[in-house]
């Protein structure tokens, strides 16, 4: 697997993103995905890189939500 592969499921990726996921568009092991993403660092500059190319910019802004939200349930159902 490649960074360039990588994002390209993050860019498609419609909605949340995990390495089960990935796992299964890449047709790789979840564990190959975890590794992979475990071997390097990653942030948003290279997300950004691999998508600029497909961004007009002209003019405005572009904002992007990278935060996570609280599961105040999921602590319930783990007990």
């Amino acid at each position: 697997m490649t960074i360039e592969e990588y994002m390209s499921y993050l860019l498609s990726s419609p909605a949340g993103s995990s390495c089960v996921k990935a796992g299964q568009v890449l047709e790789v092991s979840h564990d190959e995905v975890n590794r992979f993403l475990l071997q390097g660092s990653y942030g948003g500059r290279d997300l950004y890189e691999k998508a600029a190319v497909h961004l007009v910019a002209a003019g405005g802004t572009l904002t992007v939500d990278d935060s996570v939200l609280d599961k105040p349930m999921l602590s319930r159902r783990q007990s």
